[in-house]
């Protein structure tokens, strides 16, 4: 049987921030989530959006993304980067940081995935 991980995309303050939910809450099913998966020896690997200063990955034809330029936010120096307080992040867990649109092309989550499998 092959390697088995859970990506965990979104999960940073500046994210949580925008949406109506009770955090808390939400992240007490994440833990709990994350807790099952490690019983089963599962690979947690969590996906932060964290942009260079200056915002050189950001196309300014990107329409949803162009915003964060001006707005100076989602760079690693930014709390908006931050993982939330109640998220349970445990030592061996895996960070990568998305500088993209999206995690898949342009980061180094490619390169995680095959040194792992």
């Amino acid at each position: 049987m092959g390697k088995t991980a859970l990506l965990l995309l979104d999960l940073q303050q500046g994210l949580l921030d925008q949406v109506k939910i009770d955090v808390p809450t939400y992240l007490s099913r994440v833990n709990r989530m994350t807790q099952a998966a490690q019983s089963t020896q599962t690979t947690l690997i969590y996906v932060r959006t964290s942009f260079r200063k200056g915002d050189p990955d950001i196309s300014p034809n990107n329409a949803a993304f162009s915003r964060v330029t001006t707005s100076g936010s989602f760079t690693k120096e930014d709390a908006s980067c931050n993982f939330p307080k109640g998220l349970a992040l445990q030592f061996d867990d895996i960070l990568v940081n998305n500088r993209r649109a999206s995690v898949f092309t342009g980061s180094d989550l490619g390169v995680v995935l095959k040194v792992w499998v």
